[in-house]
């Protein structure tokens, strides 16, 4: 199949930035890591639907900072899906519809994100025995996992658009299987896969993507 180069007049408008974003998106995730790790240890959390309200109190202000900064690694990667889609859909018309396609669902699962972060954020105030028990919470549970699976299949569809376009045709084929074998994971075992897995296909998506832009 002949390969149509992505035409992009205007890299600075954003699909160099997404590249970058998806690139770095994985030490969002670290700060996660980091930023948890001290103040669950200190409060005894294991499982969160355990938690107990004593245990989410001497949490404090760090409930709320951990679900905002879930939401803003999340975010990242989805606007660098968003941002480098936009490129494809525009610059490669054997890529539009796989690319338009990405742009949607990618936008929807950080839409879904900020619900899944308010609904946290507000089960921190929970008045049952335990955290697991509370509505928010579960629906919260929900959310974050339909947010998941959303945030895989963008990334699927991004791997398939770089490979409709032509530039990235190996790379594109892999990142957009592995993308589709995520989004099944966190769809049937969203409990047991940690959230960082959606940056170990964001980071080589971002290099692939920068890598094809920096090509004569």
């Amino acid at each position: 199949m002949t390969a149509h180069p992505i035409r992009t007049e205007d890299p600075a408008r954003g699909a160099r930035l997404g590249g970058w974003l998806l690139s770095l998106s994985l030490g969002g995730y670290v700060l996660v890591v980091a930023a948890s790790a001290g103040a669950f240890a200190a409060s005894g959390i294991g499982a969160f639907p355990t938690a107990t309200r004593a245990q989410v109190d001497a949490l404090g202000g760090a409930w709320t900072t951990l679900a905002l900064l879930v939401l803003l690694a999340a975010a990242v990667g989805g606007l660098g899906v968003v941002l480098v889609a936009r490129t494809i859909a525009a610059g490669s018309p054997p890529a539009h519809a796989v690319a338009r396609a990405c742009v949607v669902v990618a936008a929807v699962s950080v839409a879904v994100g900020v619900v899944d972060a308010v609904l946290r954020i507000a089960a921190g105030g929970f008045g049952e025995a335990t955290l697991g028990e509370n509505g928010l919470f579960r629906t919260a549970e929900v959310t974050g996992r339909v947010a998941f699976v959303l945030a895989a299949v963008a990334i699927a569809l991004a791997g398939f658009a770089l490979h409709r376009s032509g530039c990235r045709r190996i790379a594109g084929l892999v990142l957009g299987v592995l993308g589709l074998v995520l989004a099944v994971l966190g769809a049937v075992a969203y409990d047991v896969v940690p959230p960082f897995a959606l940056a170990l296909l964001w980071t080589p998506l971002g290099i692939v993507w920068l890598t094809r832009r920096r090509r004569p």
